[in-house]
């Protein structure tokens, strides 16, 4: 039994695999363009109404997040299993969430 690899074997091979990837792109293509219901849908990110402010470690496998929604931030600790709310619909006017993604301004001291 010969292990050598034909010319024509290879030439086949790479011909199966340039038609298979090309079946792959297009059904993506499809699927992104008719797919609307299926999960495939790209919001961008302009119209996105969902937003983590913040997200902090509490425990192992705890995570406290601030999550904003039109405008209205609420307060989730989310745990493996569980979510618990834990404040809700506080408005972005009470809160001044601007102040906290502002880096500190550093002056310069003159020597």
């Amino acid at each position: 039994m010969d292990s050598v690899i034909g010319y024509a074997d290879f030439l086949r091979m790479i011909v199966a695999l340039i038609f298979v990837l090309s079946l792959i792109l297009l059904a993506l293509f499809l699927a992104r363009k008719y797919g609307k219901g299926w999960g495939f849908q790209h919001t961008p990110l302009t119209k996105r109404r969902l937003q983590i402010i913040e997200s902090l470690p509490v425990g192992p496998k705890q995570r406290m997040m601030i999550v904003r929604r039109d405008d209205v931030e609420h307060v989730l600790v989310i745990g493996q299993e569980t979510a618990v709310l834990v404040e809700k619909d506080i408005s972005i006017a009470d809160t001044d969430s601007a102040k906290v993604f502002r880096r500190p301004e550093i002056k310069a001291t003159e020597t």
